[in-house]
């Protein structure tokens, strides 16, 4: 199975599950996911590093601040908007589960991922440079796929074990997203 399908195939098999991603509506994530530290906050969605509860695997776990209703036309919205992000070519963590759960907590998990902060950090002027451009072509990658993140600030944002950019924030605002990617 693909993990770039919504609910990855070694996930389920773990929960015993065949279900379909387009009509999945799981358990409450917090039955799923053990939360251990915040690593970054937006105005839309919480990123926290977590623990999955059936092996104790290290992972990334994005949660959306507003509730959507599992089987509504928002909660659609996010898994298709999530599935175009993974097969976009910008550099992301790799996702294995992005739904709504019966908790109406959108939510996306992630194999964790090393990564640190570019602000805040000291760099020379070349540095600055090459990590402005990387990152501004990250977001149009995003972008010539007619994707928007909404907000871009600096927790939008970090480096990967080898220097290079990664969008951490690409959950973006569901409505407001959604209205923005069909013009």
């Amino acid at each position: 199975t693909s993990d770039s399908m919504g609910i990855g195939g070694k996930f389920l098999e773990a929960f015993g599950s065949t279900m379909d991603r387009r009509a999945t509506v799981l358990p409450n994530h917090q039955a799923l996911f053990r939360r251990s530290r915040v690593i970054a906050r937006t105005r839309t969605s919480d990123l926290f590093e977590a623990t999955t509860v059936h092996n104790n695997n290290r992972i990334m776990l994005w949660c959306l601040h507003a509730p959507l209703a599992p089987a509504s036309r928002e909660a659609a919205e996010f898994v298709r908007r999530m599935s175009r992000i993974t097969r976009s070519k910008a550099r992301i963590p790799r996702f294995f589960v992005y739904v709504v759960d019966q908790a109406k907590t959108a939510f996306a998990a992630a194999h964790y991922q090393e990564s640190k902060e570019i602000v805040g950090a000291r760099y020379e002027a070349a540095e600055v440079s090459a990590l402005f451009f990387d990152a501004v072509s990250q977001v149009a990658r995003l972008h010539r796929q007619k994707l928007v993140l909404g907000d871009v600030c600096g927790s939008t944002f970090a480096l990967d074990e080898s220097g290079r950019v990664l969008l951490l924030n690409v959950l973006g605002c569901i409505g407001e997203q959604g209205r923005a990617e069909q013009q």
